[in-house]
């Protein structure tokens, strides 16, 4: 049975039940599930329930040897991971004989993790696990669960070789979840070619983490690497010791003249109109910002500076805990003029700074200031302590035009925002008692609407209330009607309509921080946010989930680690830095706010990429279509050939046991035999070797010979990556992550399988660049299109890395491509290509279009948008295209799965070619760059250096493949 529901919805509760009563009837139980933290997270809860006739252990790498013994001789109740499964348990059946021969149950949970080529390989441990269970003769249930799951009961019997029953109807209660689709700012910088760079979807998470934090909204951020999420968490702390420094001095300040009317004469204009000059800001350094407490974390950088050089013009309304209007100029680090209306913390409105060295409205805390009395409009100008100017909400709770500490938005230079007119949600006060996020929604459902009416292409708001019917029948079942002023926004709408309230508590300054002794919890504030990511120590990730489930920790920047079903009950918002792959992960994550029935604020920040640049220009391929089809392929050769091999090591193997693994078994088997990896005996097939079978099978990697990385200095192992990937990920000159702590790699020999690293700190990642070269095997499937014809087939793909470019980690300035010297490896894999006649493509020549450059560029855009036909990353996928490519005579574009023996993701390419090339061509129409950027058509990996790239005609050219022969035009 498949249990697809959405997320919160019980389905822990509906496999817990029969899972404790197996417990009960003297029966075992094995959970699955892709990642530690959610075994462990479900031991927390079998524990809570105190039923002693459960004795529930997880079993994985964490386990201390000494306890490994316990569970397998008395535990009823064993979670595990697919790898110990793979490694440990079926290996050593004989020694967990008494726990499989009394196994009544198993629960694969978030089964949607399970695709591509680590789908592939946990569908024959599955087949494995069934012939263990029944050499013991047991007969257990298997109960998936996954909330995101397409087609789940043709998904379910693909996965484990049996046939499914699938529950889908979804009645729990939900809360309201309010979306942002959020693209940063094109900056100065230029990249390869003189291409615009925007700001990076790290920086802008790190800004609206710190101001959610400080504004009490407990937050999770998913970054798409270890390094970026410890990066983002480094830099939301060092913004949040820069507003506990602003307050501490206000706070000092403020005491030292208590009858004065001017408390805030450092940044106040003097009475008579003329701005007084702004005392230099104390800034703390990076170095002052690292948490002691994780020494090895990546230092932000010493400038944290959120605004830009452009020049630009804002108006908007901003709302905090007073309620009084005024009128005012900042200035900040960004150039512009803009207007605004915002309310003090005390009430008084007029010329002055905020607490936090917000400028615009500002109000001195004991009086008023300027032109104007204690609750009426005045006029003035201040400079804010952040440097960031445009319409937004200020650290301490006052409202209006300037630049704020934790992350007020604006024009051009906004602090996260689109280029363009846009309001953040930084200040965005939080109702003293409140339990929701009813406050902020309302807020920053008002700033993206009034942001959204003047720049629709660059930031969209969702209403949570239209998900259910938007996100597809299962995607988003976990999301009903808005309730509640703010969490449905009009876009429609203008921007006084969308105006809020102001539903604050007057008495509480923002993140509920008081007068007087609650500036020991200001002092506080950075250690609210933290990082979490697989490589930390057991019990140093069990503190993070219980720190943030008790509310120690407001922020946590996160891998997808904490995506999968672990409850982290009580967060309020998600950030989620970048296109996550897949529908089903956005919605797993977006899940992962507003559990127990509370409402939820998501953001997803585009990354310079194709695909995020097509989602926040097209959020209708969010809202209204369904998940992924889940794709994995059991049958490949090269995933199940290991596992024959190591099945035949627990068992051996005979003709009864082949309909168990597949109609192909037979024919692997047999060149098995040939390679000398199985001998064939009368009764069945035998592993004969010394070595253990279990190595042939790398579920998680690419296969191939290990490379080990060792530290050159102290002959430290650190790790050790398969050898194709050693190729991209540890050359020479990589930046090489390990447990938090960066390393530089000082030479790869490939021979020896060892890859030595120093240790290091730049202030830039690495990114491989590759060329390709491919040959045509065979063509499994044709038919035409438009004036060209698609394939899909096998190929032999011939790459070499000949380069790395280096690229700056908080703005993404390219800062230098350094040679390289590999040798080229050879991959057979599965591609889909097209290709055009020459008197198609003539015409576009003699328009004078590069065809060369027009292909190249429509490759690299493909490859960025197959992800959302397919589940799969741009970096499970290559690519190659030619004028005239030897093997067809014509223009040849490739696309290839980046596996050996293929992982199924360029087969469904092929059979979503016309929705999958057509989003491609709007991917790059849409994007607002002349000649071509990393948004649309560049690529980090293009080891051509990008170069022929036209992205004019590459529009021409999708144009010309997408029309119908009858109506060809050329």
């Amino acid at each position: 049975m498949i249990i697809s529901t959405g997320t919160a919805s019980g389905k822990s509760l509906a496999y817990l039940t029969p899972a404790v009563a197996a417990c009960f009837d003297g029966g075992t139980v094995l959970y699955l599930t892709p990642t530690k933290a959610l075994a462990a997270d479900q031991l927390r809860g079998l524990r809570e329930l105190r039923i002693t006739q459960v004795r529930a252990a997880c079993f994985d790498g964490d386990t201390p040897f000494e306890e490994r013994t316990w569970i397998r001789q008395h535990a009823n109740y064993v979670l595990t991971n697919p790898d110990m499964l793979h490694r440990s348990l079926l290996p050593r059946h004989s020694q967990w004989s008494s726990f499989f021969r009394r196994l009544r149950m198993i629960v694969v949970d978030e089964c949607h993790g399970y695709r591509g080529v680590f789908g592939s390989h946990v569908a024959q441990i599955l087949r494995r696990l069934r012939r263990v269970c029944s050499r013991y003769g047991s007969r257990p249930t298997f109960i998936l669960a996954s909330a995101t799951a397409s087609e789940p009961g043709v998904f379910a019997k693909r996965l484990t070789g049996l046939e499914m029953d699938e529950v889908t109807t979804d009645a729990s209660p939900k809360g309201s979840t309010t979306i942002a689709l959020w693209e940063p700012p094109l900056t100065e910088l230029r990249g390869e070619g003189g291409a615009p760079v925007r700001r990076t979807a790290t920086a802008e998470a790190a800004d609206l983490l710190a101001d959610l934090v400080l504004a009490n909204v407990r937050t999770l951020a998913f970054i798409r690497s270890r390094r970026g999420a410890e990066t983002v968490a480094m830099s939301a702390r060092a913004k949040l010791q820069d507003v506990a420094f602003s307050l501490s001095a206000h706070h000092t300040g403020s005491h030292r003249h208590p009858h004065s009317g001017h408390s805030h004469a450092r940044h106040a204009t003097a009475s008579h109109g003329h701005p007084a000059p702004a005392a230099p800001t104390e800034r703390t350094t990076a170095q002052d910002d690292a948490d002691p407490s994780m020494p090895h974390e990546p230092r932000p950088p010493a400038s944290l500076n959120r605004g830009s050089d452009d020049a630009s013009t804002s108006a908007g309304t901003g709302v905090s805990a007073g309620g009084s209007a005024g009128a005012s100029t900042g200035a900040g680090g960004s150039a512009g003029a803009s207007t605004g209306t915002g309310a003090s913390t005390s009430g008084s409105a007029g010329t002055g700074a905020s607490t936090s060295g917000s400028a615009g409205t500002g109000a001195s805390t004991s009086g008023s200031a300027g032109t104007g009395t204690s609750g009426s409009a005045g006029t003035g100008t201040g400079t804010g302590t952040s440097g960031s100017a445009g319409t937004g909400t200020g650290t301490s709770g006052s409202a209006g035009t300037g630049a704020s500490t934790s992350g007020s938005a604006g024009t051009g230079a906004s602090t996260s925002g689109s280029a363009g007119t846009s309001t953040g949600t930084g200040g965005v006060s939080k109702p003293k008692a409140a339990t929701d996020l009813s406050a902020a929604v309302t807020d920053l459902s008002a700033a993206v609407t009034r942001s959204a009416a003047a720049h629709p292409s660059s930031l969209s708001l969702t209403p949570a209330g239209n998900l259910r019917d938007m996100a597809g029948p299962r995607a988003a079942t976990d999301m009903d009607a808005a309730a509640g002023p703010g969490a449905t926004a009009d876009l429609s709408g203008t921007a006084d309509q969308a105006t809020p309230a102001a539903v604050t508590d007057p008495a509480a300054p923002i993140g509920g921080l008081r007068d007087g002794a609650e500036l020991q919890d200001a002092a506080e504030l950075p250690d609210k946010i933290a990082a979490y990511r697989a490589g930390y120590l057991a019990e140093d990730r069990r503190l993070l989930e219980k720190a943030l489930r008790s509310g120690t920790i407001m922020g946590l920047a996160t891998t997808n680690a904490l995506e999968l079903g672990v409850d982290v009950s009580g967060l309020d918002a998600v950030l989620i830095a970048g296109w996550p792959g897949t529908r089903a992960s956005l919605w797993q994550q977006v899940g992962r706010a507003g559990r127990a029935g509370q409402d939820a604020l998501a953001v997803l920040i585009a990354r310079d990429d194709p695909l995020d640049t097509y989602i926040v220009h097209h959020p209708d391929a969010l809202f209204g279509q369904p998940v992924e089809a889940i794709v994995l392929d059991p049958d490949n050769p090269y995933v199940l050939g290991p596992h024959l091999c190591v099945a035949a090591a627990e068992i051996p193997l005979t003709e009864d046991d082949l309909p168990t693994f597949g109609d192909t078994a037979a024919d692997v088997l047999a060149d098995l035999v040939s390679q000398g990896l199985l001998r064939r005996r009368p009764n069945g097939w035998f592993w004969t070797k010394r070595e253990r079978a279990t190595d042939l099978a790398d579920i998680r990697g690419g296969g191939g010979t290990l490379i080990q990385v060792v530290e050159s200095s102290t002959g430290r192992l650190l790790g050790s990556v398969d050898e194709p990937s050693a190729h991209t990920t540890v050359h020479t000159g990589a930046v090489y992550l390990h447990q938090g702590e960066t390393f530089l790699v000082e030479h790869l020999d490939l021979d020896a399988g060892v890859a030595l690293v120093s240790g290091a700190a730049p202030d830039y990642s690495t990114f491989a660049r590759d060329i390709t070269d491919i040959s045509i095997i065979s063509a499994h499937r044709s038919h035409p299109l438009g004036p060209g014809t698609l394939h899909f087939g096998e190929v032999e793909v011939t790459r070499q890395v000949v380069s790395y470019l280096k690229r700056r980690i908080q703005s993404g300035e390219m800062v230098g491509d350094e040679p390289l010297d590999l040798p080229p490896r050879t991959l057979r894999t599965r591609a889909i290509w097209w290709t055009l006649p020459a008197d198609v493509v003539a015409p576009l020549a003699e328009q004078g279009f590069d065809l060369g450059g027009s292909a190249h560029a429509a490759e690299h855009a493909a490859i960025g948008l197959l992800p959302l036909f397919a589940t799969c990353d741009r970096w499970d996928i290559g690519g190659v295209s030619t004028e005239l490519h030897a093997d067809t005579g014509q223009l040849t574009v490739f696309v290839y799965d980046g596996h050996a023996g293929g992982a199924g993701f360029a087969e469904r390419g092929y059979a979503r070619a016309t929705d999958w090339l057509t989003a491609t061509r709007e991917a790059i129409a849409s994007c607002e760059c002349d000649r071509g950027c990393p948004s649309c058509i560049q690529s980090p990996k293009c080891g051509n250096g990008n170069d022929p790239l036209d992205k004019r005609g590459a529009i021409h050219l999708l144009d010309t493949l997408l029309t119908p022969p009858s109506t060809s035009t050329t």
